[in-house]
C-alpha cells in the first residue's frame, strides 16, 4: 500500500498541518492562558495597595488578540519597545431610558516587545467588585472547561471563599451598584438583569461587553454570571 494511504500517516500529516496553520491562532494562546491560570502563583504577581495590577510573568496574548475581546484603547502611548492603553467602559441604557452618569469602568494595559505583560484596573471599581472576587475568578478560569464550539469557558467556585453568602453581591446590591439593567426578566424561579457596557470610544456596535446575572428571587442570592464579549464568552457557577 502507497505511504500516503496508510492512514495514520495521512493522520499524522493532518495533524502536522493543523498545527501549522493554528500556529498563530489566538485559540492556542488561550489555552496556554489558561494553564497558567491553573498554576496562577508561578506565573502572576499581584499588587493591590491601589486597585488591582497583574503582572504576567509569562506574557503569551499579543497586542493585536485585544481585539478578541472587543478592546479598544481611549488612549495609547508607545515608547521604545513598550506600549501603555489607558482604557474606558461606560454603561449603555435601554431606549429612551435615563439616569444619572454612572460608573465608568477604567483599566490600564501595557505591553513589552508586543506581548501583555501588566493589566491593572483602578480602585473605584472594587466598590463594585471585591478584589478577592476577581482574582479568585481568575483561578478559576484555571480550571474551567472549554467549549471551542460555542467559544465559551465555564467554571464553578470552590473556594472557601465563594462558600460565603456575603462573598457575591446580591440582587439589592448589584441593583444599588450598577443602577438600572439593560434588561431585566423572571425565569421560573430566578431573576435575570443584563448589564452592556461599551469602550470609549466604540468601534462596532457588537462590541458591547453583556454581563448576565442571574439571582434566586426569594433569597436574591446570585446563581450564576455570563459575561460575553466580541471573541467568546465566560460562565461562572456559584454552587
Amino acid at each position: 500500500m502507497p505511504l500516503w494511504l496508510n492512514k495514520k500517516f495521512f493522520a499524522a500529516a493532518s495533524l502536522a498541518a493543523l498545527s501549522l496553520c493554528l500556529s498563530g491562532c489566538i485559540y492556542l494562546r488561550l489555552l496556554e492562558l489558561k494553564h497558567q491560570l491553573a498554576d496562577f502563583d508561578r506565573n502572576f504577581q499581584i499588587q493591590s495597595a491601589d486597585g488591582v495590577e497583574f503582572t504576567c510573568l509569562h506574557p503569551v496574548l499579543l497586542v493585536d488578540d485585544m481585539s478578541f475581546f472587543g478592546i479598544t484603547p481611549e488612549r495609547r502611548m508607545k515608547e521604545g519597545p513598550t506600549e501603555t492603553w489607558d482604557l474606558r467602559w461606560v454603561k449603555v441604557l435601554p431606549i429612551g431610558a435615563s439616569e444619572p452618569p454612572g460608573f465608568a469602568i477604567t483599566a490600564r494595559t501595557h505591553f513589552r516587545e508586543g506581548k501583555l505583560d501588566q493589566f491593572a484596573l483602578s480602585e473605584s471599581f472594587f466598590g463594585l467588585v471585591p478584589k478577592a472576587l476577581l482574582i479568585d475568578t481568575l483561578r478559576a478560569l484555571g480550571k474551567a472547561s472549554v467549549e471551542t464550539s460555542s467559544k465559551s469557558a465555564s467554571t464553578h467556585y470552590t473556594t472557601r471563599a465563594a462558600a460565603s453568602d456575603t462573598f457575591f453581591p446580591n440582587l439589592s446590591r448589584v441593583r444599588e451598584m450598577l443602577g438600572r439593567p439593560y434588561s431585566e426578566q423572571t425565569i421560573n424561579t430566578l431573576t435575570e438583569y443584563e448589564y452592556r457596557y461599551v469602550t470609549v470610544p466604540q468601534q462596532h456596535a457588537n462590541d458591547a461587553i453583556r454581563i448576565r446575572l442571574r439571582f434566586i428571587t426569594a433569597t436574591g442570592k446570585l446563581k450564576s454570571a455570563m459575561c460575553a464579549f466580541t471573541g467568546g464568552k465566560i460562565n461562572l457557577n456559584m454552587e
